[in-house]
């Protein structure tokens, strides 16, 4: 959340002649609402639930960059599917870079109830522990922190034109 995905993968894909999918859109669309609705209505264990079943269907395309939320990775099988078949990217920033680009935002339901940032640190170390694992099986990180999109996507198109 506020690491770039939305922003970065678009232009990814642009430069790849590629499809772009933003994950937290095919849930939206498959419920007719949006994440803070789903949140409000099923709960985030039923949007976890959807994630995790698109991440899994949306796989088996191709040339496409997907924007997969950090819940995408939790599930084990979920997360060797994603590692077996995917080019994985973990776009990397500090929870203070994070906060500082998401705190005005009123649609992220994760954020309810966070006032300042020391609510916001507690929440992104409880969701760290549950997504290290996935981060820590990308192929690529990239920190976010002070690039700008274009630079971002120069140094992920190099590093995938290594590999």
């Amino acid at each position: 959340m506020g690491a770039g995905k939305s922003l970065v993968g678009p232009v990814l894909a642009s430069q790849l002649n590629y499809t772009f999918i933003d994950l937290d859109s095919e849930v939206e669309a498959s419920y007719g609402q949006t994440v803070h609705e789903i949140f409000r209505t099923e709960g985030e264990a039923a949007f976890r639930k959807s994630e995790i079943a698109h991440t899994r269907r949306l796989l088996h395309r191709t040339c496409m960059v997907m924007a997969l939320g950090g819940g995408a990775l939790t599930d084990p099988e979920a997360l060797k599917a994603v590692s077996d078949s995917a080019y994985l990217i973990y776009l990397q920033a500090s929870p203070k870079t994070l906060y500082e680009r998401i705190r005005d935002e009123n649609h992220r339901p994760l954020l309810e109830g966070l006032d300042e940032y020391a609510d916001f640190l507690r929440m992104y170390n409880d969701k760290m522990i549950l997504r290290r694992e996935g981060y820590e099986c990308a192929q690529l990180t990239v920190s976010t922190d002070t690039a700008g999109v274009e630079d971002i996507v120069l140094e992920i198109m190099s590093a995938v034109d290594h590999e």
